[in-house]
């Protein structure tokens, strides 16, 4: 397994903005994958409450 970089993590995260920007599906997906975890649990930490957590993960990525 390679490991990454901050340029490479900035790159990756470019490419993958320019593949949702251009209509693909599975970039969106991907999008979820790669950041819902981590973005629950950032919320989840700032509002004590899980099922908020959630709604606005939920919500955010739906934004995005």
């Amino acid at each position: 397994m390679a490991l990454s970089t901050p340029d490479a993590d900035a790159l990756s995260a470019a490419t993958l903005a320019a593949r949702i920007h251009a209509g693909d599906h599975a970039a969106e997906n991907e999008l979820v994958l790669r950041y819902r975890r981590g973005l629950v649990l950032l919320l989840q930490r700032w509002t004590g409450d899980r099922a908020l957590a959630e709604d606005l993960a939920q919500e955010a990525l739906l934004i995005a």
